[in-house]
């Protein structure tokens, strides 16, 4: 599970903005193709994956 399905999974079980958000869920599925190219090829997850931190 990665941030990219989470809210995929959002928008599929949110009835009232799954029409509105497809351009997202588009948007997220092309991101998590790349995450996963990315980390395929060199090895680790890109810079602003690693160093992602929550901001409270």
């Amino acid at each position: 599970m990665d941030r990219y399905s989470l809210a995929i999974d959002v928008i599929d079980r949110v009835p009232r903005i799954r029409n509105s958000a497809a351009h997202t869920k588009d948007s997220l599925k092309n991101q998590q193709i790349e995450a996963v190219r990315y980390a395929h090829e060199e090895g680790i997850d890109r810079e602003e994956i690693r160093a992602w931190t929550w901001k409270a």
